[in-house]
Order: structure tokens, then C-alpha cells, then sequence
């Protein structure tokens, strides 16, 4: 119920921005060259709820356009500049956005199911609600980025780079983060049972009531990292590093509880 309400809020805000916009003619112009696929550019363009399934959008210029339940669903954006762009409760799933420029860009609500990112700058982006599971975001640049209550199940986020993004109550079971950077990071309250942290940068990362049950630490830097209120349970940390790394009231991989 509360995302249905947070997307018929989104929606609603997006129709009453759209009500106040005017367009010049130069834009409605470029608009409708766009949705005919005359030009692969429609930058500050009103694409609220644009069918644009499968299209081959790669390399365009889009930056700060409205796509707000637009449906992109298996479009190639890889390289595009979306920076900026308003892309709440889009379908992007199965879209190529490889090495595409999201930097503070909105996507709360979106699509992202088994979608390419791999590469992308996401920086300062809003991911906030996504559903976004078996998503590749390899190497993507996530610094700052929220995520709070994505579903980022089996996601592929090796060698990320999410510091200081925010992750409350994300799903991130079975996720690959081998390698990512999460320092400073806040990952609260969220499930990371059976993820892949296999050398990662969690140093003073806020990691409070989260679940890594079965989670994979092997030679993580974990310094300064607070796990007060998390269960670690079968939890492997071998080689990781634990200098003044906080455990209150942490469920410890062999199952005992420090205080």
C-alpha cells in the first residue's frame, strides 16, 4: 500500500509539473521528432508515459527530460545522457543503459528488472522503491545515490562504487558486491542473507539491524563499521579486517550473541 501511494504521489506530481510547463515551440518540435524517431535528442522534453519499447536510443541527449511512466522496456540507452532526467515508475526492465550518464537523475519506482547498468554514472541518483532485481550495475558509479527500500535481489554489483549512498530496507539477498566500495555508506535494516562482499570497502559503513546471514565477508575491510542490532549468522569473514569495527547486541557467525 505505501508504494502504491508513494507511486499515485509521483504521478500525481509529475501530471501537475507537466500542467505548468510551457512549451516553446522549438521544443514541442523537437518532441515530436523525437517520438517519431526523426532524432535520437529531446533534452528537457515532456516523454511523460511515451511508448518507446525497444527503441534505440543509444548515445542521446535526454538530460533532464520527464519519462515519468514511460515504457522503455528493452530500449538501448547504453551511453545516453539521462542526467538529471525524471524516470519514477518507468519500464526499463531489460534495458541497455550500459555506461549511460544517470547522475541525479529519478528513478524512484522504476523497472529495472534484469536491466544493464553496468558502467553507468548514477551519482547523486534516486533509486528510492526500485524494482530492480538480477540488475547489472558492475562498475557503476552509486556514490551518494539513494536506494532506500529498493529490491536489488541477485543484483551484479561488483566493483561499484556506493559510498556514502543510502540503503534502508533494501533487499539485497544473494546480491554481488564482491569488490564494491561502501564506505560511509548507511545500510540499515536491510537483508543481505547469501551476499557476496568478498573484498569490499564497508570501512565505518552504519550496517545497524541488517541481515547477513550466510553472507560472504571474505577479506572485506570492515574497519569502524557498526554492526550494532545485525546477525551475522554463518556469516564467512576470513583475511576481512575488524579494527574498531562495532558489535552491540550482533549475532556472530558461530551464533553468539555480543553485547
Amino acid at each position: 500500500m505505501a508504494h502504491a501511494n508513494a507511486r499515485m504521489g509521483r504521478r500525481l506530481a509529475a501530471v501537475l509539473a507537466a500542467a505548468m510547463f510551457v512549451s516553446l515551440p522549438a521544443q514541442a518540435d523537437s518532441r515530436a521528432e523525437f517520438l517519431a524517431g526523426r532524432t535520437r535528442d529531446c533534452p528537457g522534453c515532456d516523454l511523460t508515459g511515451a511508448k518507446l519499447k525497444r527503441f534505440d536510443l543509444a548515445g542521446a541527449n535526454l538530460a533532464g527530460a520527464w519519462l515519468v511512466g514511460a515504457d522503455l522496456f528493452r530500449a538501448n540507452l547504453a551511453g545516453a545522457n539521462l542526467s538529471g532526467a525524471n524516470l519514477s515508475d518507468t519500464d526499463m526492465n531489460r534495458t541497455d543503459l550500459k555506461r549511460a550518464n544517470l547522475a541525479g537523475a529519478t528513478l524512484a519506482g522504476a523497472m529495472l528488472y534484469e536491466a544493464d547498468i553496468g558502467g553507468a554514472n548514477l551519482t547523486g541518483a534516486d533509486l528510492t522503491g526500485a524494482y530492480a532485481g538480477h540488475v547489472v550495475l558492475s562498475q557503476a558509479r552509486l556514490s551518494a545515490a539513494v536506494l532506500d527500500q529498493a529490491d536489488l535481489r541477485n543484483a551484479v554489483m561488483a566493483g561499484a562504487d556506493l559510498t556514502r549512498a543510502s540503503l534502508r530496507e533494501v533487499r539485497l539477498n544473494d546480491a554481488n558486491l564482491r569488490l564494491a566500495r561502501l564506505s560511509e555508506a548507511t545500510i540499515e535494516r536491510s537483508d543481505l542473507l547469501g551476499a557476496k562482499l568478498r573484498g569490499a570497502d564497508l570501512t565505518r559503513a552504519k550496517l545497524v539491524n541488517s541481515d547477513f546471514m550466510g553472507a560472504d565477508l571474505t577479506e572485506a575491510d570492515l574497519t569502524g563499521a557498526d554492526f550494532s542490532g545485525a546477525r551475522l549468522l554463518f556469516a564467512i569473514w576470513s583475511g576481512a579486517k575488524l579494527e574498531g569495527a562495532i558489535f552491540r547486541d550482533t549475532v556472530m557467525p558461530d551464533g553468539t550473541l555480543r553485547q
